[in-house]
């Protein structure tokens, strides 16, 4: 039996509720990023959600991965890098970003728990500027490192050098991938992983960088899956 008016009207109070805006404070231009918490009730983990270079912190793809997160008891803070926040369509300098990310992990760190194990991740290149950040942490405030879509090279340039600096991050890393990612040739990213200690590979057939898969296979989101396989796997190294 489907909801009432009032039954849907009353959950969207409550998912609203739950959503808390804010503003993290960065150095960079324009001098402070829009972030989105959402909680669940009773949080087991709490994930940071790095967006992609071409869509910010409203993509659909980023809203619904947290709203499925926040079903299995999964925290998150979606956010905008700072080159997305002052209206620019390209990431520019790294630094940038890894700045932004760097000032979100520091924001969350002031508002979650302690006893609540910390993810860094994103979708892309929010996921590869956030390997960066955690290469270079050492104080045990990260629990690991979640990839939605590696971008592992430029479209139909196979290479693996984007991946060189894996090897020096020692927290346990989750490759989400599509099978047909033209940004992931999976032979390349496979001889990347199996060099790296605690790491997990999951591929989804069919599917592509952005998680979408051809219409005559499948109408069916991906991204509840991607959430699911997210919670088993942080049971695991939690």
């Amino acid at each position: 039996m489907g909801c009432t008016a009032h039954e849907l009207f009353s959950n969207f109070i409550i998912m609203a509720e739950q959503i808390k805006q804010v503003k993290i404070k960065v150095q960079s231009n324009p001098g402070e990023v829009t972030g989105a918490y959402l909680i669940p009730d009773k949080m087991q983990a709490f994930i940071l959600l790095a967006h992609g270079a071409g869509a910010g912190m409203h993509h659909p793809f980023m809203v619904t991965l947290a709203e499925e997160l926040n079903k299995l008891n999964i925290g998150t803070l979606r956010y905008n890098l700072p080159y997305m926040e002052a209206g620019k369509k390209f990431p520019g300098s790294p630094k940038h970003s890894i700045e932004g990310i760097n000032a979100a992990l520091k924001h969350v760190t002031n508002m979650v728990d302690r006893q609540t194990p910390v993810f860094l991740s994103g979708k892309s290149y929010g996921g590869r500027m956030s390997s960066h950040v955690a290469e270079q942490l050492d104080n045990g405030s990260v629990a690991g490192l979640i990839y939605y879509g590696f971008p592992l090279h430029a479209p139909g340039k196979p290479d693996i050098k984007r991946a060189s600096h894996l090897v020096n991050i020692d927290i346990p890393m989750l490759f989400l991938q599509g099978s047909n990612d033209n940004l992931a040739d999976q032979a390349l990213l496979n001889q990347v992983t199996e060099e790296l200690d605690q790491t997990t590979v999951k591929y989804y057939e069919h599917a592509d960088h952005s998680f979408k898969r051809p219409k005559k296979i499948t109408k069916e989101s991906l991204i509840p899956q991607l959430a699911k396989d997210t919670s088993e796997w942080i049971d695991q190294v939690s």
